[in-house]
């Protein structure tokens, strides 16, 4: 019996070739040609990583999952990952567009241990791909489902085994580099927000293969951001909250509602 429904996250947006950055408590619209960070919207919660995948912005601190509305920064929380080691949280986190699967970088507390892991998106279980050889700050699959990281210690973009977390080969970047988020963009366009120096806020366009880094501009912030996430297709998110009612208990659900490419609706229960 249907005890209830309510509009959780409203008005429907367009989205098409979004770039995101989000800082510790808010998410900002990121000019592509220009850098420059504007439309800041409070999450209302942290979130140190961001993610688009399979029609959902995703955002986790620590080891909590939300979901994010792109329109207005409100987050729902999903809930807790399962599998990490006690003292590992969640550095950053990306989508593989080959094999649909949530990958996620995780740091050992207390250590220079980072691990790899893939994350069902439906439990919010973490399984283990293996440990970096490298600490890295960063990752980001291109189109093909090639998984690349970047280091600050060594300064170098790498490519990792999505099997194993091993590191496939490795280029010097050519800055000195004390953070950095990045994304794959429009046709494969590797974009990093970093800190160069004691300086935030630079946006370059990575190329992984010679490791040279061109000047995109800055974001105007003074802050670099913590995560990058990019929304290649137009669509909308809509979350609705439902409350179903059983025999005495009641159990809530979250339904995705999208607009693909072709105009169609389709949806999604979490």
């Amino acid at each position: 019996m249907l005890m209830g429904v309510v509009v959780l996250l409203l008005a429907p947006q367009a989205m098409a070739g979004m770039l995101i950055g989000s800082t510790l408590d808010a998410i900002y619209d990121i000019d592509q040609t220009t850098g420059v960070a504007s439309n800041p919207r409070s999450l209302g919660s942290r979130a140190l990583a961001i993610e688009f995948a399979d029609g959902i912005l995703y955002g986790a601190a620590g080891r909590d999952v939300s979901a994010i509305d792109v329109a207005t920064g409100a987050t729902h929380a999903l809930g807790t990952i399962t599998g990490l080691d006690r003292y590992e949280s969640i550095y950053d986190l990306s989508w593989n567009p080959q094999t649909k699967t949530l990958y996620a970088l995780a740091h050992l507390g207390g250590w220079r241990i980072d691990r790899l892991y893939t994350i069902d998106t439906v439990t919010l279980g973490a399984e283990l791909v293996g440990q970096l050889e490298g600490s890295y700050q960063t990752i980001a699959f291109d189109a093909s489902g090639a998984l690349f990281a970047i280091s600050r210690n060594p300064d170098v973009v790498s490519l990792i085994d999505t099997a194993t977390a091993r590191t496939l080969s490795s280029t010097t970047l050519s800055a000195d580099i004390q953070s950095a988020a990045m994304v794959f963009a429009n046709r494969d366009q590797l974009i990093a927000s970093m800190a160069i120096g004691l300086e935030p806020g630079f946006v370059f366009d990575v190329n992984p293969n010679s490791g040279t880094l061109s000047d995109i501009g800055r974001t105007g912030l003074g802050v670099g951001f913590s995560s990058l996430a990019y929304i290649p297709e137009p669509g909308s998110l809509v979350l609705l909250l439902v409350g179903l009612g059983g025999t005495g208990a009641r159990r809530m659900r979250i339904m995705v509602n999208c607009l693909d490419q072709s105009g169609n609706w389709w949806y999604r229960v979490l």
